[in-house]
């Protein structure tokens, strides 16, 4: 039997075998094709954000020519004897070097923006170095010029894996007692109510106690995060004051993470007492528990 018989032999005992091998090469191919077009897509936000930074730059440097070009104050007498001459004035309509590019219009569209920052979102799951850099582009578009920066600061604030953030914009003169700054502390507001997604655990240095304290004070028991929707937990109870200022009129999910040491349900010391909190009936907030021990 040659050759040619025996292919057709194998095709026509193990038929089977072929159409897998075409499926997992299919399937191979259709997953390298949506990895490289999350890549591509991921490729193009960063390059928006380059194209935005060089379009600030070009303003800056546009605005400085405008300066330049406006008519300088003259005396009275030299007025007179030159009003017959315009003022040597051009405004950016005039000059076709000032005219904005598709680009430029495109980015003034709020609502493409707030796609573009919203790839550029630090998440649970992504990396310590991607994480770093997601925020550090979002924190340079946000000082890129004014109309980016309620968008990049509100996808850069959307998630916070700790409270060290907020807690850092507090000023301190010593290591002991904090200052009440009216201007940090509402600078401080502005940056919070951002916030969509926190995971908190124990506060346990005495600087950091006395922030939250101060805090409490300073809202006179209302929530720190207005807008907060999801909490993620890592100790529990909770005392007076940070209940007060978690737990926001916007909350909907708790999610509860023990410590690492608790391997099992039956050893954690607080599961009786979650078992209670779910009979309970339904708080005012609508409130989902969610118990992940790990």
């Amino acid at each position: 039997m040659n050759s040619a018989e025996g292919r057709i032999n194998k095709t026509t005992i193990y038929p089977h075998k072929i159409r897998g091998n075409l499926l997992l090469r299919k399937m191979c191919h259709y997953t390298c094709i949506k990895q490289w077009e999350h890549e591509q897509a991921i490729l193009m936000s960063y390059k928006v954000l380059t194209s935005t930074c060089y379009l600030a730059w070009w303003s800056i440097l546009r605005a400085q020519s405008l300066e330049k070009l406006k008519p300088t104050k003259t005396s009275h007498s030299n007025a007179t004897s030159q009003s017959h001459q315009p003022p040597v004035y051009r405004t950016p309509a005039q000059c076709t070097m000032y005219r904005c590019s598709a680009v430029h219009r495109t980015l003034n569209i709020a609502e493409i923006v707030d796609i573009i920052f919203s790839c550029l979102r630090p998440h649970s799951l992504a990396s310590r170095d991607d994480a770093r850099e997601r925020r550090q582009a979002l924190a340079s578009a946000a000082r890129t010029c004014k109309s980016f920066s309620d968008l990049a600061l509100a996808s850069l604030w959307w998630e916070q894996d700790s409270l060290d953030p907020i807690l850092a914009m507090i000023p301190t003169h010593n290591s002991h007692q904090p200052t009440q700054a009216g201007y940090d502390l509402n600078r401080l507001v502005s940056y919070s109510k951002r916030v969509r997604k926190l995971e908190y655990s124990a506060v346990t240095s005495e600087i950091d106690i006395l922030k939250l304290a101060l805090l409490y004070k300073h809202h006179k028991g209302n929530s720190l995060f207005p807008n907060l929707q999801f909490l993620r937990l890592g100790c529990w109870p909770l005392t007076v004051t940070e209940a007060s200022l978690l737990f926001g009129p916007m909350l909907q999910t708790i999610q509860f993470l023990p410590s690492p040491l608790v391997l099992q349900k039956r050893r954690c010391l607080q599961w009786g007492r979650l078992s209670k909190m779910q009979q309970q009936p339904t708080p005012s907030v609508n409130t989902e528990l969610i118990y992940s021990m790990r």
